[in-house]
């Protein structure tokens, strides 16, 4: 009997751990912090780096959002919510969950992405924006915490 009453302890331990609901984890170069920027050409060929108030937050769990940073005076905005799939190296997509224009949920917008440089910190994102043929670039900056001591 208390063989028994041990196996259908254990088989109840088994069942309950396989219906429990588990997040799969994303394993992707994109996960992290990113800001937004552009490059503002000079005439005399000099180039510099402009910061946009503009975060991306890709999440380890398949989310991402997006928001404004308005100023020192005002809260930030979030613009959009929603999750994200990786088809391969050089292509994944977002799915709108959540934005402040409403026509955009459940939006699902491919995007081709790469980085320029090794250490994947600088990423280019590439996509149409639904207005025709016009396809959007965008340059994004990966917020670092390298200087934090773990």
């Amino acid at each position: 009997m208390k063989r028994i009453c041990l196996i259908m302890a254990a088989l109840l331990v088994g069942l309950s751990g396989l219906s429990a609901k588990k997040t799969k984890e994303v394993k992707s170069d994109l996960v992290g912090i990113w800001q937004q920027v552009r490059n503002i050409e000079h005439g005399d060929g000099k180039v510099n780096i402009v910061f946009n108030p503009v975060l991306k937050i890709i999440e380890k769990d398949g989310t991402f959002s997006t928001m404004f940073v308005n100023s020192p005076q005002s809260a930030g905005t979030i613009t959009q919510r929603g999750t994200f799939a990786v088809q391969n190296d050089s292509l994944y997509s977002e799915t709108v969950k959540a934005h402040f224009m409403p026509e955009k949920i459940d939006l699902t917008l491919p995007i081709k992405y790469h980085f320029t440089d090794k250490e994947k910190d600088v990423l280019i994102l590439e996509f149409d924006n639904n207005s025709g043929n016009v396809v959007m670039r965008e340059m994004w900056i990966r917020i670092s915490d390298k200087h934090i001591k773990k």
